[in-house]
């Protein structure tokens, strides 16, 4: 799609727009044609092609420092990748920190769904792969 070519992040609006204002669906199955990755901020509103994204070593990129897009999709997937292959766990400030958006809601569903587990740790939680839980924990401390 040569409009990712004049600017690299869209709206689907826009998209839509340049298409012709097809359906959502049509705009969707295009974009994923296209290896595009939805922005893991806004509420997924932004997208890119993967080929302008410059992804560090946590997989996360950010355009402009206000839109930023994980190679590991969504926010809670990109959490959850984050915490899993970590050797210390995160707490919930480190997260904010790194990913540059609020956390707080995304770390509460993958915790009372019980895909991250964590630790009260002074005023604070360190959230925990339920697998590594043990390990994290040790590797943090010690």
């Amino acid at each position: 799609m040569e409009i990712f070519s004049i600017e690299k992040v869209l709206t689907l609006e826009s998209i839509a727009q340049v298409l012709g204002d097809p359906s959502k669906r049509t705009v969707i199955r295009k974009l994923d044609a296209l290896k595009c990755r939805a922005s893991y901020s806004h509420a997924g509103k932004y997208y890119t092609l993967d080929a302008f994204a410059d992804y560090n070593e946590y997989g996360l990129w950010s355009f402009k420092e206000i839109i930023h897009f994980s190679k590991h999709g969504t926010l809670l997937r990109t959490i959850l990748y984050l915490i899993s292959h970590s050797e210390e766990g995160y707490f919930a400030s480190e997260l904010r920190d790194l990913l540059k958006v609020r956390v707080h809601n995304a770390l509460a569903k993958l915790h009372s769904s019980k895909h991250v587990a964590r630790e009260q740790i002074g005023g604070e939680y360190l959230y925990l792969s339920p697998v590594l839980q043990a390990w994290q924990l040790e590797r943090r401390y010690h």
